[in-house]
């Protein structure tokens, strides 16, 4: 059911799942995934607590409660949350493209810039990557470099090739 983009159901299968067996972590993500798909924030944050008690050195959990911080314009708590994220996996692209969203959305470009260049490097064919990369050289008076990067981005969008990262159910990176 969510691979067919029914969270609802998806929902209600996850919880049957977790009314069996409580301790299901897996259960917990996919419910808190469901959740986040379905706009009920609060209850996909209970859910990736719950996930994270459960698989305390696994990403997942904290990757969705940055998603969910940002769904909820919270972005101290979605540094955190993706802080935590690149703690357990420095070179995870969807975390620094997030990161480098947030900072560019609080105009700290010099901390934007260095995430969002790793994010270019490992995905070059990522055109959210590059795109943000080139706002933020661009407003950070690097224009050249910036112009660059925005008119690289502009030709991957030509492509059949690029990644976009957007707001749906398998579009916000691999976590």
């Amino acid at each position: 059911a969510l691979e067919q983009f029914d969270y609802s159901d998806a929902a209600a299968a996850f919880r049957e799942a977790l009314r069996i067996d409580g301790a299901l972590a897996i259960a917990h993500v996919n419910l808190s995934l469901a959740l986040l798909y379905s706009q009920d924030h609060p209850a996909a944050a209970r859910e990736a607590d719950a996930a994270a008690r459960l698989l305390p050195s696994a990403p997942q959990p904290h990757y969705l409660l940055g998603l969910i911080a940002r769904a909820e314009n919270r972005n101290a708590d979605a540094l955190r949350e993706f802080e935590r994220v690149r703690q357990l996996d420095p070179a995870d692209v969807g975390t620094a493209i997030n990161l480098g969203q947030i900072y560019l959305e609080q105009q700290q470009y010099e901390a934007a810039i260095p995430l969002l260049q790793a994010a270019t490097a490992a995905e070059p064919y990522n055109i959210t990557a590059a795109y943000n990369l080139g706002l933020a050289l661009t407003r950070s008076g690097h224009t050249d470099e910036g112009s660059r990067m925005l008119q690289g981005a502009q030709a991957l969008r030509a492509t059949g090739y690029a990644v976009t990262y957007g707001t749906g159910y398998l579009e916000q990176g691999r976590y």
